[in-house]
Parts: structure tokens; sequence; C-alpha cells
């Protein structure tokens, strides 16, 4: 027989907030790091053309364009992802708060305040 528990529920909520959350962390640090690397991408473009004032600056490179065009792709895939990810923290925790009233009073358990 299964005896289930509010506590058994927050439990199991935490450790899915908790995967979500490592999710948010790893998330954040590769926009960071794609962040710092179009910064670099944008620093080297400054030097040709149509970026440079300097009258006799050769044209970008194809490749250099296209690191700056991924780059920059990746980086609005990525602030996607991340709001995605929030908003599922925050409909997680709705739904277990739901799930946890619901079970209480199921339960005949006093209807407490959720942690």
């Amino acid at each position: 027989m299964l005896t289930l528990s509010v506590e058994e529920i927050e439990r199991l909520r935490d450790q899915r907030l908790n995967l979500l959350d490592a999710q948010v962390l790893v998330t954040e640090q590769y926009l960071t790091n794609l962040t710092q690397r179009l910064i670099e991408l944008e620093q080297n473009a400054s030097r040709f053309k149509p970026y440079s004032q300097e009258p006799d600056a050769r044209d970008m490179p194809e490749n250099l364009q296209l690191d700056i065009t991924q780059t920059t792709a990746s980086i609005e895939l990525y602030e996607e992802t991340l709001s995605g990810t929030r908003d599922r923290v925050t409909t997680l925790t709705e739904t277990f708060a739901r799930d946890i009233r619901r079970f209480q009073e199921l339960t005949g358990l006093p209807v407490a305040e959720i942690n």
C-alpha cells in the first residue's frame, strides 16, 4: 500500500525544481559565454568595412560575418530557452501547490501554508 504525505509531495516538487534550477544555471552560463564571444567578434569586426573609420580598411571576411550572425542567433535561442525554463519553474510551483492543497482536502488534513 502506498502511503503518501505532503512532505513526500514537496520532496518530489523540490527534486524537479532543482533540476530546472540547474538547467537555468547552465543556460545562463552558456549565454554569458556567447555574449562574451559576440563582444570579441564585434571588436574584431570593427577593423573592417563598414564598421572601421579607416579609409583603407578591408571588407569584412565572410566567415566573421557568419560567426556574428550565428552567435547572435544562438543568443536569441538560448534566451528563449531560458525564458521557457523559468516559465516551467513557475508552472511547476503553481501545479504542486494546487496538488498539495487538493491532497490535503481529499485526505482530511488541515490545509496548511505550502513551503
